[in-house]
């Protein structure tokens, strides 16, 4: 075989993938896109540990490594208008928390909140300078807002990508 049939053979093994931030934390990570036609910038659903999530499309790169997380598909313009709800609801969630953390005199600072698919359940991402017990907090939440709640403790610079979408590099 021609030097080029070998470089065009091996290029088909490889899988197509893309990078892409996900909306949670804003981390990059490379995600299978198998027979899904992608472009910089496109918004793709994809298959998480927690579920369902939405993911903005950073590059688009084939690999022979299949990566853990694959795109469902493209994101249509109702799912722009649902991520938009939901982080209206996320909002006042938050605004709740911080409202029962005061109840109970919790000396955390809450950054954001992240419903999963099934609504009554959420990740609270917060910041904490103190080693303290969070038993008390996660009751309170869900005795208050009747909802399932999983703490996810996080260092200042996740903080920052949290509240900004500041990358490691410290650019947005």
């Amino acid at each position: 075989p021609k030097p080029s049939e070998i470089n065009t053979h091996q290029e088909k093994k490889k899988l197509a993938c893309a990078q892409v931030r996900l909306r949670i934390i804003g981390q990059t990570q490379i995600i299978s896109a198998e027979n899904i036609d992608t472009q910089i910038g496109d918004h793709l659903i994809v298959n998480t540990k927690s579920g369902q999530t939405m993911a903005k499309v950073l590059n688009t790169i084939r690999t022979e490594k299949p990566p853990q997380s694959k795109a469902i598909r493209k994101a249509i313009p109702q799912d722009i208008l649902d991520l938009e709800q939901q982080k209206e609801k996320e909002d006042q969630l938050l605004f709740q928390a911080r409202t029962s953390a005061k109840k109970i005199n919790i000396p955390i600072k809450m950054i954001s909140i992240h419903l999963h698919q099934k609504e009554n359940q959420a990740t609270l991402y917060f910041t904490c300078e103190e080693k303290i017990s969070y038993n008390n907090l996660l009751n309170q939440l869900k005795q208050d807002l009747n909802m399932r709640f999983t703490l996810q403790q996080i260092g200042s610079r996740d903080a920052a990508r949290h509240i900004s979408a500041i990358g490691v590099c410290g650019q947005k």
